[in-house]
């Protein structure tokens, strides 16, 4: 056998062809899209997605709040014939059905006492939401394809029913510029006080309680408004390299709340953290009032103590010192 004939059974033997190469990795999947690909079974080139962008709708709790006639009004671009302008057209009614599915089951969970968390919406599966969309859901036990209401004469005064949104942006001056920039971790409770403070008089402490879940509809709507604030702010605020990492880990569904979190917790555990603590202990353990260190009164001595002791709990998330320690370290 030839050298050229060896060469082309060998050739034949081993192929090489596309199949050969690896396959590129899973593109992952925002929340938004994961709802809309893999639960409501759209491809990834799909009107749905498409009239989001538009829109501006980053997240699938924006499509939860977002009022029905809204809904109805979402609109997603096709190309023009011919290379012309694009034209705008509303939803089909197959994707409109879908999305009222998909609010149905959001409200079916939230009833059930189990509500999605911010961040978790990727984490549902297609199982879960085909066992309410096949065996649970009815369209009238959720207000959809219900019948008109009949016309009734108004013979009073008008109410208005109370919309939680709307009051807290109404209601409330909101002021970023207030809450203090961090960009010296030494003086984290310093900043953490001030941004607390500020926080509460906002009516925005929901955002800094990591154990804060909405229990309704309207509370998870409410939660959204006060997420995306907060994030703003924080985002302005947050100056050192941990915080502005966190921001930027958080920038997809600017979730103020878990921001706040990992703040604390790295305040308490990082290497930083603990040298601090360290050196407060040491200063509770040796500083006295009469070492002539101490420039102040006795009260003022005493008062900057307890907040070291203070600062030094919270740090290391250990319990106060009792009261005969206090007095004999004093």
């Amino acid at each position: 056998m030839s050298e050229e004939v060896a060469s082309q059974t060998r050739s034949k033997a081993n192929p090489t062809t596309p199949l050969d190469k690896p396959k590129d990795p899973k593109p992952t999947l925002t929340q938004l899209q994961h709802v809309i690909r893999n639960l409501l079974g759209r491809k990834a080139d799909n009107p749905i997605e498409n009239a989001c962008a538009i829109a501006h709708i980053l997240h699938p709790h924006e499509l939860l709040e977002l009022p029905n006639k809204h809904l109805e009004n979402l609109v997603w671009e096709v190309q023009g014939a011919g290379g012309g302008p694009p034209v705008f057209h509303k939803l089909p009614l197959g994707d409109l059905s879908v999305l009222d599915i998909f609010r149905a089951f959001a409200e079916h969970c939230l009833n059930e006492g189990h509500p999605i968390p911010w961040n978790k919406w990727n984490t549902i599966s297609l199982k879960d939401f085909n066992i309410f969309r096949f065996d649970i859901y009815k369209p009238e036990a959720y207000g959809i394809n219900a019948a008109p209401p009949t016309p009734q004469t108004v013979t009073s005064t008008p109410t208005f029913s109370y919309d939680p949104v709307r009051d807290f942006k109404c209601s409330i001056k909101h002021d970023p510029a207030v809450f203090p920039v961090f960009k010296d971790e030494s003086r984290w409770d310093e900043w953490d006080q001030m941004t607390t403070a500020h926080a509460r008089s906002q009516e925005l402490e929901d955002v800094l309680n990591p154990n804060y879940s909405p229990s309704n509809m309207d509370e998870m709507r409410l939660f959204l408004e006060k997420q995306k604030y907060m994030y703003a702010v924080f985002a302005r605020t947050l100056q050192t390299d941990k915080g502005k990492a966190l921001v930027r880990n958080y920038q997809t569904n600017y979730d103020a709340q878990a921001i706040y979190r990992d703040l604390v917790l790295h305040s308490k555990n990082s290497t930083k953290a603990m040298i601090d603590a360290a050196s407060i202990l040491e200063y509770l353990t040796s500083a006295k009032l009469n070492d002539g260190k101490w420039k102040g009164t006795a009260q003022s001595f005493i008062l900057h103590w307890q907040d070291q002791a203070r600062q030094y709990h919270e740090k290391t998330g250990q319990h106060a010192f009792p009261l005969e320690i206090k007095k004999t370290m004093l």
